[in-house]
């Protein structure tokens, strides 16, 4: 004769049920769970609703790769150095922005930096969150751009450009 095992399972969780973390605590609440009980639903709702987030971003994320915007460099860079001549084109931050903000916001994505000065460097992160809450983040640090004829806002303000664009 077979023994039948069964796993312990506390009253006020009804194995029967399936559903999200939030139905489990309305039922305990209905039953009349104590704290204790409740508090254990609720970190159980918290990593829940964390994973669904970030399920959430990545698909979002995907979804925006797979659909990218093309973004024309519309800047020119031509000047004396060296004895030669640099020239290049990159695309301005503003025209980055307004072509990658629209497209992030159809799949419930947005972007915002975040800035830690130092006395001779600065740091920029760039964050992308979803609209469930999950975000990723990448920062990049660099020294302010004393180059050409900078005044020292100017050169902060090259370096902020800069970090962003790169970001």
């Amino acid at each position: 004769m077979k023994k039948k095992i069964t796993a312990q399972v506390p009253e006020v969780i009804n194995p029967e049920i399936k559903g999200t973390p939030a139905l489990l605590i309305s039922q305990a609440i209905a039953k009349g769970s104590n704290l204790e009980q409740l508090e254990k639903l609720l970190a159980l709702h918290e990593r829940y609703e964390m994973t669904e987030s970030k399920k959430a971003f990545h698909k979002a994320m995907t979804a925006f790769k797979a659909n990218l915007p093309q973004i024309i460099k519309d800047k020119k860079v031509n000047y004396a150095a060296g004895g030669g001549n640099v020239r290049y084109s990159y695309a301005s931050l503003f025209n980055a922005i307004d072509k990658v903000t629209p497209r992030l916001s159809e799949f419930g994505l947005s972007v915002a930096w975040f800035h830690k000065q130092a006395e001779k460097e600065l740091t920029v992160t760039c964050r992308i969150t979803h609209e469930l809450g999950y975000s990723e983040e990448t920062s990049l640090t660099g020294p302010h751009d004393n180059s050409g004829a900078k005044n020292a806002i100017q050169a902060l303000g090259s370096t902020n450009s800069y970090l962003e664009r790169y970001t």
